[in-house]
């Protein structure tokens, strides 16, 4: 079941003042809800969304290496060795 904080709950949690929350959903730099509307609307964060926001890192799945890419890395890898290998020779 998803969690919502209030403006204060996440003042709290992000140790911001109020007025700095309400300037980041004003400008819409920060993942916020809108319940209702007009003068009784009330603004409510999505716990995840926020731990998502805070840490993107964590949020995105880092794409693997391609195996051909790792292929290339051993190639130029021997290709090295074999430059090495040469010199030593000589």
């Amino acid at each position: 079941m998803k969690q919502y904080l209030t403006i204060k709950d996440l003042s709290t949690m992000l140790q911001l003042k109020i007025s700095t929350i309400y300037s980041l959903v004003y400008n819409k730099r920060i993942p916020y809800k809108k319940i209702g509307s007009g003068k009784r609307s009330a603004l409510r964060f999505d716990m995840d969304e926020i731990n998502n926001w805070i840490n993107p890192e964590k949020a995105v799945d880092k794409p693997k290496k391609s195996l051909s890419s790792r292929k290339r890395i051993k190639d130029i890898d021997s290709i090295i060795q074999d430059a090495i290998a040469d010199v030593v020779k000589s």
